[in-house]
């Protein structure tokens, strides 16, 4: 864990470097050095950091075998390893250039609706997907792809959304639940009784969970996805996890409370990262059924990792902004020692390529 420790700290020194006068660390340069650094550790990494790595590995060096086998599920992740297999890149090769997409797209995310770039890439790396993606190599390209989609969302480019969706889908089919927030993104304004309604069609999730998750069980695509359903190390989320996910949004509310900053008064962007949490938040019920589903929640994630750091920007009381980020950030390391510390993800025995795996 000592070489994640050193990127925190990394991050924490570029953000405190970014807001001195005259340091030259603008949006760019920090996006370009935090985000190296995250591509460092995902792109040299070791095959055997992360739960899944070595079965992709795997999977790849054997592409032309797969390649007839699952093309019908996620064709689009096949294709992909079936171009760089042609192109002769080898296994570290075919992480690192994994790694460089996932990170290209939150990069490029964080650059351009973070008002904090460092704090959403620290965010991003102790609260946020970055353990999923040292693991979910297809599901972590789509989720890449969903930031693209939500660009398009917000300028309207509803053609375009649809094509970005349907792409995302074949590298991952768990997209589809992201297709209808273009809807969500083209509200012009919330207002108490649209919020009142969301957390209310939560709570229906939290009381009928058992049911939903009866019916989403039931509910078979293939075999290939229902062999996850029988794997006990799948079982149902930790309840810390709950808690967090949720206390995310209500940091947010606090904040906003502090501030008194009306629901009315807030940008169009920045309520749809509101929402699309609070839907997070719903699969998160869910998952206590079956952790699983809490893969549905990662989709939605990254808008609390983009609106947390924009609503501490905007805070007029800077010593109570000031205050904030502080508690943050010991809550989000010690979020990420306990989540990660024999973590089901296993990132935490970090190796880099070269060294030798016990």
């Amino acid at each position: 864990m000592a070489i994640y420790y050193i990127y925190i700290v990394y991050c924490l020194i570029l953000i405190f470097l970014s807001k001195v006068k005259d340091s030259g660390i603008g949006s760019k340069k920090i996006t370009f050095l935090v985000g190296g650094g995250l591509l460092f550790l995902m792109g040299l990494r070791h095959k055997t950091v992360g739960n899944d790595v070595v079965r992709y590995v795997e999977r790849y060096k054997d592409v032309e075998r797969f390649f007839t086998l699952e093309t019908k599920t996620e064709s689009g992740y096949m294709i992909f390893q079936k171009i760089l297999s042609s192109l002769n890149i080898t296994a570290q090769g075919f992480i690192f250039t994994v790694s460089l997409i996932i990170v290209a797209f939150f990069s490029w995310f964080f650059y351009k609706y973070s008002k904090n770039v460092g704090m959403s890439f620290f965010l991003h790396f102790t609260i946020g997907l970055f353990a999923f993606t040292m693991t979910g190599f297809r599901q972590s390209i789509a989720i890449g792809l969903t930031l693209l989609a939500i660009h398009l969302a917000i300028n309207k480019k509803l053609m375009w959304y649809i094509l970005i969706i349907i792409i995302a889908m074949l590298f991952h089919q768990s997209a589809i639940v992201f297709a209808p927030i273009y809807i969500i993104f083209q509200i012009k304004k919330y207002n108490f009784k649209i919020i009142f309604l969301i957390f209310l069609a939560i709570s229906l999730f939290g009381i009928f969970n058992d049911f939903i998750f009866s019916q989403i069980s039931s509910f078979s695509f293939n075999k290939y996805n229902t062999q996850y359903l029988n794997n006990l190390e799948e079982s149902r989320t930790s309840l810390i996890f709950i808690i967090f996910s949720f206390s995310l949004p209500a940091i947010t509310m606090f904040l906003w409370f502090l501030d008194d900053i009306k629901i009315r008064d807030l940008s169009r962007i920045d309520m749809s990262f509101f929402i699309m949490t609070l839907i997070g938040c719903a699969f998160v019920l869910l998952s206590s059924q079956l952790s699983l589903l809490s893969r549905f929640s990662y989709y939605f994630m990254t808008g609390i990792i983009v609106l947390i750091p924009n609503t501490i920007s905007k805070l007029k009381n800077r010593p109570v902004a000031n205050i904030c980020s502080f508690f943050l950030t010991l809550i989000s390391i010690a979020y990420f020692i306990v989540a990660n510390v024999d973590g089901i993800s296993k990132i935490d025995s970090y190796l880099f390529f070269w060294e030798y795996a016990y």
